[in-house]
C-alpha cells in the first residue's frame, strides 16, 4: 500500500526514539512491499524555539496530507504551551480516544513492584477520553474535565469495540463512589452497550481498580477511564510494566487517522546519552500499522520482533538488571530489525 506518515520528533529523547521508529517503518515497508512516504515536522518546545509556535503552520499543512502521525515526545505538563500543539492536532482531526495497551514481558517481571507470578497473562488496555489525558512521564496534569457529551458515546464505543475483539470484559472506572452513582454516565454507557451484548460490564471505583491491579491484574481486560483524576493510574501501569519507555499509545477518532506516541515524557536529562528506550516508539509504530493502515500481519511481526529482542536480553539502561550489559538506543533497534524477517515469515508475511 501507499501511505504518507508524518513524523514529529519533538523534544528531549523524542528525536532519538523517533529515528528508531523511522527505521522500523522503513524496514516493514521494504520487507512487505509497501510505499511509505515519511515526512518530518516540528512540534512542542523545539517548534517554539525555531518558529515561536508549538504547532507551526508547516506542520499543520503536512498533517492534512498524511494518513497518520508518529510522535517522539513533547516537553512539559499537558496544559503547558509546548503540549498545546498536540492538543490542537487532536482537536483539528476530531480525535477523542486514547488507547494504551499494557503487556508485561516475562524478562521484565522482576522490575514490577508486585509478585512476578501475578503478572502472568497480564494483557490489558486502558482507554481514556482525550480531554482527560494528562502528560506522560510523571508530568501529568489534567487538561480538562470529561469529554463533551457529544464525544462521550464515541469514547465508550471505542472501549466496547476493543473489549468485543479481546476477552469481552470492560471495566468502567470512576474516581469515587459518588461518581459511580452518576445516572447520566450510566445511561450513556447502557445506551451504547446495547450494540455489544457479548461484552460484560463492571463499574469500579479507582481504589478497587488499584487493588485489583495489586491482587489479580490478569483478570482485567479493557479499562475505560473517562474524566480527570486518572493520571496516577497511568503511572501505576507504567511501573507495573517495568518502565514508561515500554508503553505505546494511540489517539484515535472515528476514522483511520490517528496520532501515535510513546507513553513517556521527553526526559530531557537523558537526551543525547544514547540510552533512551525506543521500545514504546517501536510499538507505537506497530499500533499505527494496525489501526490506521489495518496491516495486522506487519504489526504482529514488529511486535514479535520487539518481544524476541527483549527475551534475548537486549535491554536499554532503564530496564537492564546490570547497567554494564545495557545496550544503546540504536543497538536495541538493531536487535529488533535483525529478528523482523523471521518474525514476518512466522506471521505469514514476506521475509
Amino acid at each position: 500500500m501507499k501511505a504518507r506518515i508524518l513524523l514529529l520528533p519533538g523534544d528531549g529523547v523524542g528525536p532519538e526514539v523517533i529515528a528508531q521508529g523511522r527505521r522500523a517503518l522503513e524496514s516493514v515497508a521494504r520487507m512487505f512491499g509497501h510505499d511509505f512516504a515519511l515526512v518530518e515536522g516540528l512540534v512542542g518546545f523545539m517548534a517554539m524555539d525555531a518558529t515561536g509556535q508549538a504547532l507551526p503552520a508547516d506542520t499543520v499543512a503536512a498533517c492534512r496530507i498524511c494518513d497518520a502521525v508518529l510522535v517522539g515526545a513533547v516537553s512539559g505538563p499537558a496544559d503547558g504551551e509546548p503540549q498545546s500543539g498536540l492538543r490542537r492536532l487532536c482537536r483539528a482531526n476530531e480525535l477523542h480516544s486514547n488507547l494504551m495497551p499494557v503487556r508485561i514481558h516475562p524478562a521484565l517481571r522482576r522490575l514490577a513492584p508486585i509478585r512476578p507470578d501475578l503478572l502472568t497473562g497480564v494483557d490489558l488496555l486502558l482507554v481514556r477520553d482525550r480531554a482527560g489525558v494528562g502528560g506522560w512521564g510523571g508530568q501529568a496534569t489534567v487538561v480538562a474535565g470529561a469529554a463533551p457529551d457529544d464525544q462521550l458515546p464515541s469514547v465508550i464505543r471505542v472501549a466496547l469495540r476493543a473489549a468485543a475483539r479481546r476477552r469481552g470484559r470492560l471495566s468502567l472506572l470512576g474516581p469515587a463512589r459518588e461518581w459511580m452513582a452518576d445516572e447520566h454516565w450510566r445511561s450513556q454507557v447502557a445506551s451504547v452497550a446495547e450494540g455489544y451484548p457479548a461484552v460484560s460490564l463492571e463499574h469500579l471505583d479507582l481504589a478497587t481498580c488499584e487493588q485489583r491491579l495489586d491482587d489479580r491484574p490478569a483478570g482485567l481486560d479493557v479499562i475505560l477511564a473517562c474524566g480527570p483524576g486518572f493520571d496516577g493510574l497511568h503511572r501505576r501501569l507504567a511501573t507495573m510494566a517495568g518502565s514508561p519507555g515500554l508503553l505505546p499509545s494511540a489517539t484515535l477518532g472515528d476514522g483511520t487517522f490517528g496520532i501515535y506516541e510513546p507513553a513517556h515524557g521527553a526526559a530531557a536529562g537523558t537526551a543525547g546519552s544514547r540510552s533512551a528506550n525506543p521500545t514504546a516508539a517501536l510499538l507505537s509504530a506497530s499500533l499505527l500499522l494496525r489501526h490506521s493502515f489495518e496491516l495486522v500481519t506487519e504489526a504482529q511481526a514488529l511486535e514479535q520482533a520487539v518481544h524476541d529482542a527483549l527475551a534475548a536480553g537486549r535491554h536499554t539502561a532503564d530496564v537492564a538488571g546490570d547497567p554494564s550489559r545495557s545496550v544503546t538506543t540504536s543497538a536495541f533497534t538493531d536487535a529488533v530489525l535483525d529478528r523482523l524477517g523471521e518474525c514476518a515469515a512466522r506471521a505469514g508475511g514476506q521475509a
